[in-house]
């Protein structure tokens, strides 16, 4: 195949990928006035519920999206069994997460705040298996408008619940009713729109929704790796008695990074459908030019904000956040890796190597707790910043030897040892 296409292919699904998450320029003006609003504390704390409930959502996936995508990608008629199926699979586990932390005694005056972060995991693991599947018909304009309207409703009913009680929890709350709004207004569109959705008589039954167990466990691997990447090191840093208003000036800077890597990451998302397809085998060549492109990128993103770093914190936060400036020049060095990582692992699947993914997440995860654990209560955030670069580092390394066409021979003998 001509790498023509494929570019172009991918192209016209970035397009309309980043214009679905440029929804998330709302969602960074709901951060800034979380930030305005709560001050370095109380975001702190916020950090780390959101943190955590990120992460769960992204578990609680179970590495589900991206196998839906790849599947439907090549059958489309499989689509509304998997999808079907693997909401059901996802209802059962967070019902039994909400149920478990009801009836726990030992959380007191928690109970809420921990509630509602779970209820934040589980509308964002449905919006984003929304997106999956409008992704795998390529129906991503679909996409946009749910993202923008979740955009809308995060400000919208953060501002007003944060005027009336400027706490964690009314923020939390804010946040929950904007993803279910959100969530139904993107199931209702996707079933009129992609006719992907048949009459409640005709729902599948419960069960698996891919067979192959093995591959499974490997999805479920990368996503929480994935899901850990950054967010581990706001858990470490609370479970290491770091104060709240550090945390706060840290989750300002890792913001900052993540808004960065959005348009890589939906370059990555973009090229799931097309690599995944078997007439597009010939797809290489467009892999090793597109990680070049995203890794010169990269560096100069991260020569950028170690340069302006500082007013762009007093720009979006105010003074009282100067000292997120450090930490956020710190984790500017990891932004060559991060650039080049989400599509490398994203080939690797679509190649079904999906071992060979899991590998290299889970093992740049566990360097990432490890250098925490080890750094952290000696310097504080920046030990935090040290463990988010060597494990993005650690991830180019180990995925280098997979996708570079330079040393087959390595790479044959490296395959089976994973496999």
């Amino acid at each position: 195949m001509d790498i023509a296409p494929a570019r172009r292919r991918i192209g016209r699904n970035f397009f309309w990928k980043s214009a679905a998450e440029g929804s998330k320029a709302l969602q960074a003006l709901y951060f800034i006035l979380l930030a305005r609003r709560l001050g370095t504390a109380e975001l702190g704390r916020f950090s780390v519920g959101f943190s955590a409930a990120m992460i769960l959502a992204t578990v609680g996936d179970f590495g589900l999206n991206t196998l839906l995508t790849r599947h439907v990608a090549v059958d489309r008629s499989k689509g509304t069994t998997i999808f079907l199926q693997t909401v059901y699979l996802k209802v059962l586990f967070f019902a039994a997460l909400f149920i478990g932390a009801a009836l726990w005694p030992g959380l007191g005056a928690e109970r809420v705040f921990v509630l509602l972060f779970l209820g934040i995991a589980a509308s964002r693991n449905i919006i984003d298996q929304l997106s999956y599947l409008c992704l795998a018909y390529e129906k991503l304009i679909i996409e946009a408008k749910m993202k923008f309207l979740l955009g809308f409703f995060s400000l919208g009913l953060a501002w007003l619940a944060l005027a009336a009680r400027p706490s964690v929890n009314a923020a939390a709350g804010a946040l929950l009713g904007a993803q279910m709004l959100a969530g139904a207004a993107g199931l209702a569109l996707i079933a009129r729109r992609a006719k992907a959705l048949p009459p409640l008589s005709r729902w599948p039954p419960l069960g698996w929704p891919v067979s192959d167990a093995k591959e499974l466990l490997a999805m479920t691997m990368i996503s929480v790796a994935l899901a850990g990447f950054s967010r581990i090191d706001i858990s470490c840093l609370n479970w290491l008695g770091v104060a709240t208003a550090e945390i706060g000036n840290y989750f300002a800077a890792e913001r900052i990074i993540a808004t960065a890597c959005l348009l890589p990451g939906f370059l990555a998302i973009a090229a799931l459908p097309v690599f995944s397809r078997p007439e597009d085998a010939g797809h290489k060549a467009t892999i090793y030019r597109l990680r070049r492109e995203l890794f010169v990128a990269g560096c100069l993103a991260g020569l950028a904000l170690n340069l302006f770093g500082s007013p762009l914190i007093a720009l979006i936060y105010g003074a009282k956040f100067h000292e997120a400036a450090r930490p956020l020049g710190w984790l500017a060095l990891a932004l060559p890796f991060m650039f080049i990582n989400h599509f490398s692992l994203i080939a690797l699947i679509a190649d079904k190597r999906s071992w060979h993914a899991a590998f290299a997440a889970t093992t740049a995860f566990a360097l990432n707790v490890l250098v925490d654990w080890l750094l952290i209560p000696r310097f504080g955030i920046f030990g935090a910043a040290a463990g988010a670069v060597t494990a993005q580092a650690a991830v180019s390394l180990l995925v280098w030897p997979f996708l570079s066409p330079k040393i087959p021979r390595a790479r044959n003998k490296i395959d089976p040892l994973i496999v």
